[in-house]
């Protein structure tokens, strides 16, 4: 219950940077097309800095062995979050920027830092355990859901900056490399914007969004609903008749840590492929924009029936 309390906590503080970044922009006191650069910066800059900055942490065969048990957890959770709304597609006559909004959480800005304010910056390097098992998902099938086209070689997927910075961050930590006070001090103050920059963004949107438009599109609650209460329940039940989360000593932490992955609003990655395939970005930004409002609720109800539960 503790846990969960502070993830409301920060959740709240998240939301409050968020109505920053709306009132700035229905106020006018910055451009409208704002986000799209502070965007920029948060993939290019801060992400891939939060990401190196994760594996910081001394080499040892514990974080290790938590590491590719994180790896092998997040592997399962995304077949399953992949799965789900697959199934469902036909039946409840899903597009694919529903089945894409209920297969892929925000795994990067949005749970990073909650991680770091709520258990402990070393618990960081999990998540990225869960974002590149994403991103290779992410790059192959819901790029491929997205643009209906054939499946991209997955090759490819090693020039996305956030894979380059994962690399990067595991060669440093497997091999104890410890980067020079002064890069180590930039990267790390670049990595401390991870929250209020990336809230920031979520602002802007929400301020150029027409969400008025949207709000009576019962649809969108539904698919909210499936991706951040229905496809972690289906998770956690898993996880509670395997026992998995004993299969290791920080079994349970590290797990939770996936599963709080699974609980996170729609990734905002699916607007952009929308925007790229030519898709509706305006119903892929209000599925985001509704989730993150609706985080403040489904998140710590999440984390509290793992607690619960597990």
């Amino acid at each position: 219950m503790e846990i969960a309390l502070l993830i409301l906590q920060s959740i709240v503080s998240m939301a409050l940077m968020i109505m920053v970044g709306v009132v700035l922009t229905k106020g006018k006191w910055i451009p409208a097309n704002m986000a799209d650069y502070l965007s920029k910066i948060v993939i290019y800059v801060v992400l891939p800095s939060t990401i190196i900055n994760a594996f910081a942490i001394e080499f040892t065969p514990q974080v290790m062995t938590n590491m590719i048990y994180a790896f092998i957890m997040a592997l399962i959770a995304n077949i399953i979050l992949v799965v789900v709304p697959s199934l469902l597609a036909k039946p409840l006559h899903l597009d694919a920027i529903e089945v894409a909004s209920i297969a892929y959480p925000n795994s990067g800005d949005i749970l990073i830092p909650i991680v770091i304010s709520v258990l402990s910056k070393e618990m960081q390097v999990y998540c990225c355990a869960y974002l590149v098992v994403q991103l290779c998902f992410m790059f192959t099938h819901g790029n491929a859901l997205i643009s209906g086209e054939k499946i991209k070689n997955p090759l490819g997927l090693l020039k996305n900056i956030n894979v380059i910075a994962i690399i990067i961050g595991f060669c440093l930590f497997i091999f104890n490399i410890h980067l020079p006070s002064i890069v180590a001090s930039t990267i790390n103050s670049f990595a401390a914007m991870v929250a209020p920059l990336s809230m920031l963004v979520i602002g802007c949107a929400i301020g150029n969004a027409k969400i008025r438009a949207h709000l009576s599109n019962t649809r969108i609650y539904w698919i909210v609903f499936a991706r951040q209460i229905i496809s972690p329940l289906i998770f956690l039940l898993l996880i509670k008749i395997s026992n998995v989360a004993y299969l290791i000593n920080d079994g349970k932490a590290v797990l939770m840590i996936v599963f709080m992955a699974t609980c996170s609003s729609a990734a905002a990655t699916i607007a952009n492929l929308a925007s790229g395939y030519g898709k509706d970005v305006q119903y892929a930004s209000m599925i985001n924009v509704i989730g993150v409002t609706a985080l403040i609720l489904t998140m710590p109800l999440m984390v509290y029936c793992y607690q619960l539960w597990i």
